[in-house]
């Protein structure tokens, strides 16, 4: 399986949470291409179908991202995945644009309000 790249959405399963019945979910990878490469795991925020919009909720549309309809990325749910849990390959990707506002969102959900 090819290393993650920042900015693809992936399919995953999310450990801890076996009676989800939305596994495997969709994420995005949000880590740096050159830790992916050199570690055995990734930092993703997770897609959700439906979610209330915020400073830490972002839209994501399904165009390009592999995604089955427009979502929501929950920043504030940041975490970090065994490269093992990731499904297949990458579904898609966003664009920088929508990348660098999901960076912004999770500096905002950890109380950086500095940008």
């Amino acid at each position: 399986m090819p290393d993650p790249r920042r900015g693809e959405v992936w399919l995953a399963y999310t450990p801890g949470q076996p009676a989800d019945p939305h596994q495997p979910r969709f994420v995005l990878v949000v880590s740096a291409d050159v830790r992916n490469r050199a570690r055995e795991h990734v930092m993703v925020v997770p897609i959700f179908s439906t979610g209330t919009l915020g400073p830490t909720r972002l839209q994501i549309p399904a165009a390009g991202t592999g995604l089955r309809y427009d979502s929501v990325l929950f920043c504030e749910e940041l975490t970090t995945l065994d490269k093992e849990f990731l499904e297949d390959g990458p579904r898609g990707r966003v664009t920088a644009e929508l990348l660098d506002q999901v960076v912004f969102a999770v500096r905002r959900a950890l109380g950086d309000f500095s940008t």
